[in-house]
């Protein structure tokens, strides 16, 4: 038995923007029987200085680079009685994902290796999305004749690569060549829903835009990626306000901008009850004085920042009882003009609203040019008078209020097609605060001010006293 039960092989070439993410969500896997090797095929952007900061055995690819010869390599340093391959962007979902991807090996006799779950980033394009919802579905199944695998999630026990490498010719599919030639010898392959990795792209290239987007509406729209469901038209009024905000000390160590929000949310005569959802380094004792109705903390693999605000919102109203019955207000802290008037009108616009969630947007009054490469490209008529340009261009603010159903909150749809915009027109009240610098301006120009006008107030009382 050797001293690794799992030996995790991630291959990477210029990995700088995901292999921080990746790496954090292996290493808080609760199997603690495992190593970490890497394969880096001569990376030259700061991926290597990256990987020195983490607990990993760093190996250099050399050579010409096959896909098959270049996990070979990694298989020939691991020392695991698992071998598990991951992709350098991928991440995976829970603390669970590695138990999940060894699990059915106990479970199953004659079995060449289990591949997991793979799902899209809500940023990840409509043909990646198109790809990885129909390839990687809910259901786990056994493969007899079906040999379909993929290595960018998967696993293979160690003897059984030892006897049978990859093809080192092959350019790509050489997870598909291998797991064919198991499945002619009689093996099995095993797919497991519950291996869940996140993965910002998908298994196909160069398909027609038109039809991919018009495919994912379909199957967001009719919720072909999740479990089937009654969707409820009846809206319901939201009473409850979920307030995300990772680290309120970050600009602000006395918390103005997030006792601003929570005052603001306090006065709306809709709101009952008010969530703050914090980051996973937070305790929930520095937070006792705040007039919020519960506090969270996140777990520590929803904080990563590449997943972005929306998981961890998913996790608290899972949490909630009847939570496909309730609607929400979702807001966060660094919109410091924002008011509980604009509040309350986003959720009367909501109840009024045909679509399942709505949010502020602001509307682009200026020419909108995207960069592609070195170039400008301009959307829409570049420079037009006003009054020439037909389309209308949007920036969506969900940070400064956004309302929605339970059941959109926690499924996976995306809300392209499910959404409407209630235009902001009050420019100050757009104004975030994003950096440290917005924050001391906006507490120069705000709330020390307000302190001195205070204070001259107090002292002219005291001497009119006197």
């Amino acid at each position: 038995m050797s001293k690794f039960k799992a030996s995790i092989i991630i291959r990477t070439k210029n990995e700088e923007q995901w292999i921080p993410y990746c790496l954090e969500a292996v290493i808080n896997q609760n199997y603690s029987h495992k190593e970490i090797v890497i394969i880096d095929d001569a990376s030259t952007d700061n991926t290597l200085d990256i990987l020195k900061n983490y607990p990993v055995n760093l190996y250099q690819y050399e050579g010409d680079y096959m896909p098959g010869k270049s996990l070979n390599f990694g298989i020939s340093k691991a020392r695991g009685d698992f071998i598990v391959f991951l992709s350098g962007h991928c991440i995976p979902k829970n603390p669970y994902w590695l138990e999940n991807l060894i699990k059915p090996f106990k479970k199953y006799n004659n079995l060449a290796g289990v591949y997991g779950r793979q799902e899209p980033f809500r940023f990840t394009t409509d043909s990646n999305k198109r790809d990885l919802w129909n390839t990687f579905g809910l259901d786990s199944k056994l493969q007899i004749k079906d040999s379909f695998f993929h290595n960018a999630n998967s696993c293979i026990p160690s003897k059984l690569l030892k006897k049978y490498k990859f093809d080192e010719t092959a350019t790509n599919i050489e997870d598909r060549i291998w797991s064919n030639d198991r499945i002619k010898q009689g093996y099995r392959i095993f797919y497991n829903s519950n291996a869940s990795v996140y993965h910002w792209h998908g298994i196909n290239q160069d398909n027609n835009k038109k039809r991919l987007s018009g495919v994912v509406r379909i199957l967001e729209e009719n919720n072909l990626i999740t479990p089937s469901h009654e969707l409820k038209n009846k809206k319901k009024v939201p009473e409850i306000a979920i307030l995300p905000c990772i680290d309120p000390f970050l600009f602000d160590k006395d918390m103005y901008l997030l006792k601003k929000s929570i005052n603001d949310i306090k006065q709306s005569k809709y709101i009952k009850k008010i969530i703050l959802l914090l980051g996973s380094d937070q305790k929930k004792c520095s937070f006792k004085d705040l007039e919020v109705d519960n506090i969270i903390i996140r777990p520590k693999h929803l904080s990563s920042l590449i997943l972005g605000q929306w998981p961890s919102i998913s996790h608290v109203v899972k949490s909630l009882q009847g939570f496909k019955c309730k609607s929400f207000f979702v807001l966060q802290e660094n919109y410091p003009y924002r008011n509980s008037k604009q509040i309350d009108e986003l959720i009367e616009f909501y109840l009024n609203s045909k679509s399942r969630v709505v949010m502020y947007g602001q509307k682009i009054r200026n020419t909108i040019f995207e960069k592609n490469k070195k170039k400008y490209k301009p959307i829409g008529l570049p420079f037009a008078p006003k009054g020439v340009e037909k389309n209308l261009y949007y920036s969506a603010l969900k940070g400064f209020g956004m309302v929605t159903d339970g059941d959109m909150l926690t499924n996976e749809i995306s809300i392209h097609e499910d959404f409407e915009m209630k235009s902001l027109n009050d420019q100050f009240a757009m104004i975030q605060i994003n950096c440290q610098k917005d924050f001391v301006d906006y507490y120069k120009n705000n709330i020390q001010k307000f302190k001195v006008i205070k204070l001259n107030a107090k002292h002219r009382i005291l001497k009119n006293v006197i």
